[in-house]
């Protein structure tokens, strides 16, 4: 996010890059990944790489390795939102290619993450630890996935299909 030796004295702006976030509140523990529409370079990043078949199939596959009990969705707000849903509900069929397309880059919360109840077993457990850091990998595969890079860019497919 700009932290090195060069931009240590100017002001970071982190809404406009992706983060994963680890949070409690009296009803949950989340972990989330969050994409502000302030992080379109990252937003328009994605919404390019998914026009690509082979780059649709990576997602998907990247999706599926989260498992059970995680959400996707566009909403703003730290409970889930109604734009929401299963990711395992995501998969079926082309209902992920139908919500993607429903995503407005620059515009749209993009939120990945899991929301663990208050009641649920493995937050008892010592294995919740492993559970959380777990989902923290498989979400930062999908922050690499869409993050906007020199080596991964794809906002030229984006910008093409605004223009259309």
């Amino acid at each position: 996010m700009g932290k090195d030796g060069a931009m240590v004295n100017s002001v970071i702006e982190t809404y406009r890059h992706p983060l994963i976030e680890v949070r409690l509140t009296p009803q949950n523990l989340v972990v989330e990944l969050i994409v502000s529409p302030g992080a379109w370079y990252d937003q328009q990043n994605l919404a390019g790489k998914m026009m690509l078949p082979q780059s649709n199939d990576e997602f998907r596959a990247l999706l599926k390795k989260l498992g059970t009990g995680f959400h996707f969705g566009f909403w703003d707000g730290l409970e889930l939102g109604e734009m929401q849903i299963e990711v395992e509900y995501l998969l079926r069929g082309r209902v992920l290619n139908e919500w993607m397309d429903t995503f407005a880059a620059g515009y749209d919360w993009l939120r990945i993450g899991k929301w663990y109840t208050r009641d649920e077993a493995v937050l008892d457990t010592p294995n919740l630890i492993n559970d959380v850091f777990a989902a923290i990998q498989h979400l930062h595969d999908i922050y690499e996935f869409l993050r906007w890079t020199s080596n991964n860019n794809y906002r030229s497919f984006f910008e093409k299909r605004r223009r259309s």
